[in-house]
C-alpha cells in the first residue's frame, strides 16, 4: 500500500520492486491509497478521477515498475486492510493471506516471501479477502 506523499512507501519502493524478480513465483503490486502526507503540489484527493491521476503519476513520473491497483474514493480495500498506510501482505496463490506487517520492513517482507507458507495453503489457515473493488492501471 502506498501512495506517492508517502515518504516511507517511496523510500522502499526500489527494494520492493526487485522482490518479482528475486524470488521465483512471486508477483508484487502496490494498492494506492489516499495521500499519506497531502499538501501544496499534491493536495487531498477530491475526487476518484484525481486518485487516479496520482496512481499515474506514481507510474508515468516516478516509475513504478509494479502493478499498480488503485483503492476506490472511499478506501474501502484500504479499510478493510487495517488503514496502515505502508502495509504489506503476501497472498499465496490460493488467496491465502500468510504474511502481514503493519509497516513495509523489506527484508522481513522478502524472507516471507522466499519461504515455503507463500507457495501453498495450509489447511488451518483461514481465507482473507477483503470484498471490495479496485481499479487497475497496469504496464504501459
Amino acid at each position: 500500500m502506498g501512495s506517492i506523499t508517502c515518504p516511507l512507501f517511496q523510500s522502499r519502493r526500489a527494494v520492493m520492486e526487485t522482490l518479482d524478480h528475486a524470488i521465483e513465483g512471486v508477483s508484487s503490486a502496490v494498492l494506492y491509497v489516499r495521500e499519506a502526507h497531502p499538501g501544496a503540489d499534491i493536495p487531498s484527493h477530491k475526487d476518484f478521477d484525481e486518485k487516479m491521476a496520482c496512481a499515474s503519476r506514481l507510474r508515468k513520473v516516478d516509475g513504478e515498475t509494479r502493478t499498480v491497483f488503485v483503492d476506490g474514493f472511499d478506501g474501502r480495500a484500504h479499510q478493510a486492510y487495517g488503514s496502515m498506510p505502508n502495509a504489506v501482505f503476501i497472498i499465496n496463490r490460493n488467496g491465502c493471506m500468510v504474511f502481514r506487517s503493519e509497516w513495509n520492513n523489506p527484508s522481513a517482507t522478502q524472507k516471507s516471501a522466499g519461504g515455503t507458507a507463500c507457495r501453498a495453503r495450509s489447511p488451518s489457515q483461514k481465507l482473507f479477502s477483503p470484498g471490495t473493488t479496485v481499479s487497475c492501471i497496469t504496464h504501459a
